[in-house]
């Protein structure tokens, strides 16, 4: 047998057949790891991602920079502008998955979401997804921030701050108000209040491109 370290919230030790090749993590039937290529006299370090596949998994880097954080034409709480220096971070590729959140559910780590009772209201449940079928692989709403902060430690990760999601919303600092630039947001672009099921006033299946 050998040794392989993979990293949960701490680095943890597997041990594998001295024969086998490569290795990857599976819990539950939700494979937590890509497979990692295993050489001889060297201890393997496997990276979990979350479960519920790749798309709740997939990280973005951004390299330490600075940007204008704030808004001179955005609510009080966004002035005033103000420069900010930030460090190298990763955030999630995309929203966490009703089935990545589930299973953090199942594993005891995470509260089932308030979709269904006060304080969310009649209508807002309408919107909700956890616990409807077909939705499994769009964005986990009706999350506490409690909740968040609970998935991220199970996920060996946690929340941003203010300063990096703003970062990460102006791709990389740029003087620009939304992700894609200048232009108004529409439903192509963003879940917003209105009619429909894919992308106003519903969420839309991650990785699922605007038809």
């Amino acid at each position: 047998f050998r040794r392989v370290l993979f990293r949960s919230k701490t680095w943890k030790t597997l041990t594998v057949p001295a024969c086998a090749k490569s290795v990857t993590v599976v819990a539950q039937g939700q494979k937590l790891s890509q497979p990692v290529q295993l050489r001889p006299q060297e201890t393997a370090k496997v990276v979990l991602q979350a479960a519920g596949g790749a798309a709740s998994g997939e990280m973005v880097s951004f390299a330490a920079g600075s940007f204008q954080m704030g808004s001179v034409d955005g609510y009080e709480d966004e002035r005033p502008v103000h420069h900010v220096n930030l460090s190298a971070f990763a955030l999630d590729r995309t929203e966490v998955t009703v089935a990545a959140y589930g299973a953090c559910v199942a594993a005891g780590k995470c509260r089932v979401p308030e979709t269904s009772r006060a304080p969310i209201s009649k209508y807002m449940q309408t919107f909700m997804n956890w616990g409807v079928s077909g939705r499994e692989q769009h964005p986990v709403n009706g999350v506490s921030w409690v909740d968040a902060t609970s998935y991220c430690a199970w996920a060996g990760k946690r929340l941003p701050t203010e300063a990096e999601w703003e970062y990460a919303a102006r791709s990389g600092g740029r003087s620009q108000g939304f992700p894609w630039g200048d232009e108004w947001a529409e439903c192509s672009r963003a879940v917003m209040p209105g009619e429909g099921n894919d992308g106003c006033g519903k969420t839309r299946q991650i990785g699922r491109a605007h038809v």
